[in-house]
């Protein structure tokens, strides 16, 4: 049973520097429940009794004292180990104190307690907690009777304690059990952490810190001079505080010896006397680091070509640095980070590790051997320059686009900041700046050029120029040029002509290539003319391909005497695109007419009239003719006779008659000629 004065698991608590010690009280009846009223410690096991003392001469219950029984983890009986009262005399009081103070010197110095004074509290009030601070210090609390000590148990073995009230003639009245306790010599309050450290020429000021939460009782702090083999506990003066829930001690040790080095670790103690983890080693000398004088006469210049900053100073005494520390920021106020760690005895470093054109801004920091640093310094700053040509440009992708064109520009260096970009226009002798564009982050530059005054057929050439932030820059890239993807319709050829010469047609139009360098040939298209009716065929392309842009004619040998053919022609620009039909060109092939015979006699004999001729020389002459009439008759063939013939007997003739006879030739074509000469003759 506990009262409410008792917290389980939880007997230690601080507020400011006040040790808040909770107890277990006497239960209104005997209980087996257990209590956390033990703990372990590297002198033993303390057993709390609880706040009230009992002197056995004043006691008007007659209780003689608290009895405390133990038995050990494999013991099954309880046995008596003691019986503990206060003291009922100031005398044995102040021998008591004084015993546990000397046993105990860090919990407390007896020169500084009012022994008297609380004696007199103690005896008016009966209990510890009337002391207020000093219930809470652990000697204080041995003397007065409410805390014991065994000293007598087994460093292996777990001890249960049982206390009760005893009184004369009257069974003891069980208070509490204990929870297994058994002797410990550390714990665990945090790790600790040495965050500062200043040193001077005669004093090491550290001050430690904890994980939050955790609340030492006090601290030990060990100390060792450079040589000695082993560390030593020292008392130094001490200041503890609290912030943000984190316990801190500042140690000042002043009994040192200036020159000399020395090593330091700090351990926290909790109320029991049981160690946390010691804190880290920290080294050093005994000299005064502050007095150490700054670098000066700084100065700043850009590397060129190849761009950096270099930073020169001065420093006066550089065998009592470690090192040098320079920190950089392109903020003045904030944002500075560690670069380098210079060797002292340097007076140049180079920062290569910086954009061209851009303010950086530095300060330095000493480093001792001991790992002292020193404030920063002052800040300075420096600009680089890069007048190192960059890498050239490449024009990754044009295209073109309505009323102009798009290009897309690679550059290769981290400090090109824009390209610049030239133009020539189609007939123009040289290139012209036409736009300075800002790189991206990807490092390309994505322009668009366009006016209205670039049609489909103009020409444009683009070249481009990278500039890094120190304006250097590089060679021209490659040259690329792109057409507009405006609609475009190139001229129609003019003044076509067509004549039909020795079975073929020949064409002839207007040369316009000079006047439209877009033209890279021509198409000529034919269609056949039906005379007869209003709907006409559709043309066809004559030749596959195009004829060339300096032929501007043309000869159809596939023609048909007697066709009537219709020609177009279409200029051919090199986007493959035609222009209209320009005026056609009508023309009727006619067929060829043969000659007629010539030479005709005409002899009369005794049966026939003998019709003779010459034949013409034409090999295309199939047949000839031959017209006989009379006067006031028509005429009408009388023979038809193949070519070779030249011979012909009219026995028909009758006597007596005037006849007249003619021939004409057949082509094979089924052309017939013109009538030869006429000639008459009697029968």
């Amino acid at each position: 049973m506990t009262s409410k004065n008792f917290i389980p698991g939880n007997i230690l608590r601080i507020a400011g520097f006040v040790l808040l010690l909770a107890a277990p009280v006497i239960a209104s009846a005997q209980t087996e429940r257990e209590a956390e009223a033990a703990y372990g410690s590297p002198y033993g096991i303390f057993v709390l009794t609880g706040s009230d003392i009992i002197v056995p001469e004043r006691a008007s219950d007659k209780t003689s004292g608290y009895l405390i029984e133990r038995k050990g983890e494999r013991e099954s009986q309880w046995h008596n180990v003691a019986l503990v009262t206060a003291p009922g005399r100031m005398k044995d009081f102040e021998t008591s104190l004084q015993y546990w103070c000397a046993k105990f010197p860090e919990w407390a110095d007896y020169a500084r307690i009012p022994v008297e004074k609380l004696f007199t509290v103690i005896e008016r009030t009966g209990t510890t907690d009337s002391l207020m601070y000093y219930g809470q210090l652990l000697p204080v609390r041995l003397a007065a009777g409410t805390v014991w000590l065994d000293s007598t148990v087994n460093d292996t073995l777990k001890y249960q304690y049982r206390v009760s009230k005893a009184s004369a003639g009257e069974s003891a009245k069980l208070l509490f059990t204990s929870v297994p306790a058994r002797r410990e010599k550390t714990t665990f309050l945090g790790r600790p952490v040495i965050s500062r450290k200043v040193v001077s020429g005669n004093e090491v000021i550290m001050t430690c810190g904890l994980d939050p939460g955790y609340r030492p009782a006090f601290y030990r702090v060990f100390r060792k001079k450079e040589g000695e083999k082993s560390f030593s506990g020292i008392n130094p003066s001490m200041v503890r505080f609290i912030r943000s829930d984190t316990s801190f001690v500042t140690v000042r040790d002043t009994a040192v010896i200036p020159g000399r080095v020395y090593s330091w670790y700090i351990t926290p103690v909790d109320y029991f006397g049981r160690v946390s983890v010691n804190s880290e080693i920290v080294r050093t000398g005994i000299y005064s680091f502050s007095s150490v004088r700054a670098p000066y006469n700084l100065a700043t210049t850009a590397r060129m070509p190849a761009g950096g900053i270099e930073v020169r100073w001065k420093l006066d005494d550089p065998s009592a640095l470690r090192s040098l520390n320079i920190y950089r920021s392109v903020d003045y106020d904030t944002g500075y980070v560690l670069i380098k760690k210079i060797s002292p005895s340097d007076t140049l470093f180079t920062d290569a590790a910086v954009e061209p054109m851009r303010k950086y801004f530095y300060y330095f920091v000493m480093e001792g051997f001991f790992d002292e640093l020193s404030s920063p310094g002052v800040r300075f700053f420096g600009i680089a320059e890069n007048k190192i040509p960059p890498i050239r440009p490449v024009i990754a992708s044009s295209e073109g686009i309505a009323d102009g064109a798009r290009l897309e520009v690679k550059v290769f260096n981290p400090d090109v900041r824009a390209v610049r970009i030239y133009r020539r226009i189609q007939g123009a002798r040289e290139f012209s700046p036409v736009a300075v564009a800002p790189v991206t982050e990807d490092n390309s530059v994505v322009y668009t050029d366009t006016s209205k005054y670039f049609g489909g057929y103009t020409l444009l050439s683009y070249a481009a120029v990278a500039e890094n932030t120190s304006y250097a820059l590089s060679e021209f890239s490659d040259t690329v040029s792109v057409y507009p993807a405006s609609e475009t319709v190139t001229a129609s050829p003019d003044n076509l002509v067509a004549a039909y010469e020795n079975g073929a047609v020949n064409m002839i139009w207007d040369n316009i290539r000079n006047t439209h360098p877009e033209i890279i040939g021509y198409r000529v298209y034919r269609r056949v003319r039906d005379t007869n009716t209003a709907r006409q065929k559709e043309y066809s392309l004559l030749a596959d391909g195009f004829l060339q842009p300096e032929v501007n004619y043309y000869t159809d040998d596939q023609v048909v005497p007697g066709n009537t053919y219709e020609y177009i022609v279409r200029g051919v620009d090199f986007k493959n695109g035609e222009s209209k039909a320009g005026a056609s060109a009508l023309i009727t092939v006619t067929k060829p007419r043969p000659v007629p015979p010539s030479g005709m006699t005409l002899t009369v004999g005794s049966e026939a009239v003998s019709v003779g001729w010459e034949a013409p020389e034409q090999r295309e002459i199939v047949s000839f003719r031959l017209y006989r009439y009379e006067r006031g008759k028509a005429p009408v063939v009388i023979a038809t006779v193949p070519q070779g013939t030249i011979l012909f007997n009219d026995t028909t003739a009758q006597k007596g008659k005037l006849y007249f006879y003619y021939l004409t030739s057949v082509h094979e074509n089924g052309i017939e000629s013109s009538i030869g000469k006429e000639e008459g003759i009697w029968r």
